[in-house]
């Protein structure tokens, strides 16, 4: 299984694959960003909403089974193996990353300069969701 994730801008595109077939997709439009905004708080708030999103999915694999997470950006995948980053970004990192550990699944972030999540960011997708922060995360049923 794996969930490749992308940010460009304001929007985020989220693939769930099994093997060679898409499971989902979704294409997220986050309101608030506006484009100087930062990329690593974008790629904490895309793995938080992916997290929660296909928990249902992710619980149901079997514990031999290893979930892969692919983003574009080699920092951030450092910062989840080491499970500390910069200051500024501690607060939503941390709830990022209980998210994740309360998952009960062996998993992997991997770096991809062209993720496959990347092909839809410029797609049209006309359920496109829109976010406007952690709480629009914790107040949204995603599942």
């Amino acid at each position: 299984m794996i969930v490749s994730i992308a940010v460009k801008n304001k929007i985020c595109s989220i693939v769930l694959t099994n093997g060679s077939d898409i499971v989902d997709k979704s294409l997220i439009e986050y309101k608030d960003w506006d484009t100087n905004n930062d990329p690593y708080k974008r790629m904490i708030y895309a793995v938080s909403y992916a997290l929660r999103k296909y928990r249902n999915i992710l619980e149901s694999l079997r514990s031999d089974d290893i979930v892969t997470f692919e983003v574009s950006n080699s920092t951030f995948i450092k910062w989840v193996n080491r499970e500390y980053s910069r200051v500024e970004y501690n607060e939503e990192f941390v709830e990022m990353l209980r998210e994740l550990n309360k998952i009960p699944m062996r998993y992997v972030f991997v770096h991809s300069k062209k993720t496959k999540a990347s092909n839809f960011l410029n797609e049209g997708i006309s359920e496109k969701e829109e976010l406007s922060g952690i709480d629009s995360l914790l107040d949204e049923n995603v599942v």
